[in-house]
């Protein structure tokens, strides 16, 4: 089975990317399915009612602490298609992308991951790069204030990796 890529497929330049009609659809489309939880502030709500005060995690920022993780896959797909995946994935998870860093063959993309009941968030760094055999995706996750994220940032990269073969699928019928 053959599938066809987008005209944009090969494309590097997230801008070039994002100025793609089809492109803006497909996020819009994944934006409109986001699958958003309850924040850690929501869950600790009782607590602060109870216990008459602020719960957030401002010590441990004071202090330094951070849990930070990184991991990368390849994919054998072109770095424009990976691209748009990853912002489709982001869109749909609920993950607003903060800023992001053109490259020479691909694009870093931040994005902030939302709080949840397991921690009071954290930053998503993706890296997209062109590679000989297709697209080199590395992650890294960063939560200030907290020694555990009780498996948050695993399962946000778990999913983004789970997610770009899908979705990249997907754009071939877009």
């Amino acid at each position: 089975m053959t599938v066809r890529l987008p005209e944009w497929g090969n494309e590097h330049r997230l801008m070039v990317l994002l100025e793609t009609p089809q492109v803006r659809t497909l996020i819009a489309r994944y934006d409109a399915d986001s699958d958003w939880a309850m924040s850690a502030e929501e869950f600790l709500l009782p607590a602060k009612i109870l216990f008459g005060g602020p719960m957030s995690n401002s010590l441990g920022k004071k202090l330094g602490v951070k849990s930070r993780r990184s991991s990368a896959e390849q994919f054998s797909l072109p770095v424009g298609s990976v691209l748009v995946a990853v912002m489709c994935s982001l869109a749909q998870r609920g993950l607003n992308m903060t800023e992001f860093d053109q490259q020479e063959a691909g694009c870093r993309v931040k994005a902030t991951i939302p709080s949840s009941w397991r921690t009071f968030g954290g930053t998503l760094a993706v890296d997209v790069t062109s590679s000989p055999n297709g697209s080199t995706v590395a992650c890294e996750t960063l939560f200030e204030g907290q020694f555990y994220t009780w498996g948050a940032d695993k399962k946000a990269v778990r999913t983004l990796y789970a997610d770009i073969p899908t979705m990249a699928a997907e754009q071939a019928s877009a």
